[in-house]
């Protein structure tokens, strides 16, 4: 049967029951379908068109139900709307309460588009298109109007499913409003993204664009744990935020065993970290040989780790501070070619004031001289200078006894073993418990005599002290400061995975613009409803 009418409806169905509807349509055919809308206007109109203003707690403009639990190859789908094309891509393997599928190139294009103008109060719900897929019952918020509400029963099947066939752009599910996307679970998780495309410019699984400037502006932004948050000043591609002493802002987690990075940054500042109570940036560890902080440059004239105190009047703070809590060790440092350490005085990275080094020889400079503050009984501590000699001098003291006017001195040999006694060495006496001219004679590497003079047969007490070169370093006199040789090492230490940065531009195309008609009364057949 075909009707036709120019003016006023073709068929009307109307029900006044209180769970009746107004027009139902069956289709047993294996394509077929209950009821089908087709528009041919060229300047609008709608192949089905549903309002409802209705005060119940739930109404709908549109609404489809599909008991029909879909396997594997099989789908189910409550509502479709297709728009822009007479072919239809769907998903198959899982009920779709609604789903929307368009190809249209201008704009006012909808898969599926259904008006409510009920507004709805405590307790109820407006809802411009239900769809329901593999169940009988469905769940709708109260107290809020919905566009869009799809509702399924399975742990595998989706509520509401948007698919875009461009591979090159384009969205599948597009929000705007104050919250363009807003994803809700009591169970488990509000919003899931996941992404099979492996080109790290477009296989973002979630991806947060803030294209607007200004300093609150983020991309993406988490909170968890409470129902209040701070923005933080300051623009941010990701920013979490927590308000528990055990919480975590943001946390990024790595499983593998080898390598790679659970939270990696680049920039100015590749991580920055600001805390107005404790700790900016916190490493922790438990590995046997792994760092709570590690931090690497390959500048030529930067630091791995650079720490800064800027508390003015107060001494007793530290640039950098290592602290064992046990038997360890508080700072330790090492260089590959280089000096081990050096102290500046002045500020950062200003190098023309060095005061002291240790070279990776083990030999430590001071410009100065060698102080050692010193402690006195009954009055304040008191510094102590080194003295210092032109050569690189080892002492040792001792006391011998003449016999009959002389003795020999056997040389300590834990003394004899980091000189060079052969290269020569200085003996000076100081004879005790009364006076003898003494004099020495007989050096050897292992000993040396003292005699009286005159062949006295004097039977005093005498100190000695003996000098000589250190071993390995006899023509070493007045030597210039030497300059740090560069390293001659060719393989690279162990380093961090680095990670290639492309910038890709945001959104090459505006936004679609919301162009929703909500005629007062249904649209007469040949008018288009205006926005």
């Amino acid at each position: 049967m075909t009707l036709n009418a120019s003016g006023d409806d073709a068929i009307t169905g109307n029900s006044t029951a209180a769970n009746g509807f107004g027009l139902v349509g069956t289709g047993s055919g294996a394509t077929g379908g209950g009821v089908a809308g087709v528009s041919n206007a060229t300047n609008g109109g709608y192949g089905v068109y549903g309002q409802a203003a209705g005060t119940a707690s739930a109404s709908a403009g549109v609404m489809g139900i599909n008991t029909f639990n879909a396997g594997s190859g099989q789908s189910s789908l409550g509502v479709i709307g297709v728009a822009g094309t007479s072919s239809l891509t769907y998903y198959t393997g899982g009920p779709f309460a609604v789903y929307g599928y368009t190809v249209g190139s201008t704009g006012g294009s909808a898969g599926v588009f259904g008006v409510n103008s009920f507004t709805a109060g405590t307790g109820q719900s407006s809802i411009g298109v239900v769809g329901v897929a593999g169940t009988t019952s469905w769940t709708y918020f109260t107290g809020a109007a919905i566009g869009v509400l799809g509702s399924v029963a399975r742990s595998t099947d989706y509520g509401v499913i948007g698919y875009n066939s461009n591979t090159a752009g384009g969205t599948g599910i597009y929000g705007q409003g104050l919250t363009g996307v807003f994803g809700y679970s009591a169970y488990a998780r509000g919003v899931f993204g996941q992404t099979d495309y492996n080109d790290f410019s477009r296989g973002q699984a979630v991806l947060g664009y803030a294209s607007a400037a200004g300093v609150n502006v983020h991309g993406v932004y988490g909170v968890a744990g409470t129902s209040s948050w701070s923005v933080p000043a300051a623009p941010a591609g990701v920013a979490g935020y927590v308000n528990s002493a055990s919480g975590i802002g943001v946390w990024g987690g790595n499983g593998d065993t080898t390598g790679g990075s659970g939270v990696y940054g680049s920039g100015y500042y590749g991580v920055y970290g600001a805390s107005a109570y404790y700790t900016g940036v916190y490493g922790s560890s438990t590995y046997a040989s792994g760092y709570g902080v590690w931090g690497m440059s390959s500048g030529t004239a930067g630091a791995g780790v650079y720490g800064r105190q800027t508390a003015s009047g107060y001494p007793n703070t530290y640039g950098v501070a290592g602290h064992h809590y046990w038997g360890g060790v508080g700072v330790g440092a090492w260089s590959y070619s280089g000096n081990i350490f050096e102290g500046y005085a002045g500020d950062y990275p200003d190098t023309s004031t060095r005061r002291l080094h240790l070279t990776n020889a083990g030999a430590l400079y001071v410009d100065v001289g060698y102080y050692t503050p010193s402690a006195l009984g009954g009055v304040d501590g008191r510094v102590l200078a080194a003295m210092m000699v032109p050569e690189n001098l080892a002492e040792d003291f001792g006391t011998a006894r003449l016999v009959n006017g002389q003795t020999t001195v056997q040389i300590a040999r834990d003394f004899a073993a980091v000189v060079n006694l052969s290269a020569g060495y200085h003996v000076f006496l100081t004879p005790l418990d009364g006076y003898c001219a003494l004099y020495v004679t007989d050096k050897t590497p292992t000993s040396f005599t003292v005699r009286a003079q005159e062949g006295k047969a004097c039977q005093i007490a005498f100190d000695y002290r003996i000098v000589a070169k250190r071993q390995g370093l006899e023509n070493l006199r007045m030597q210039p400061v030497p300059e740090v040789a560069p390293s001659g090492k060719v393989e690279a230490p162990a380093t961090p995975p680095s990670v290639d940065m492309t910038t890709i531009a945001g959104p090459t195309q505006s936004p679609p613009v919301p162009r929703v008609a909500i005629p007062a009364s249904r649209p007469v057949q040949g008018e288009e409803a205006q926005p």
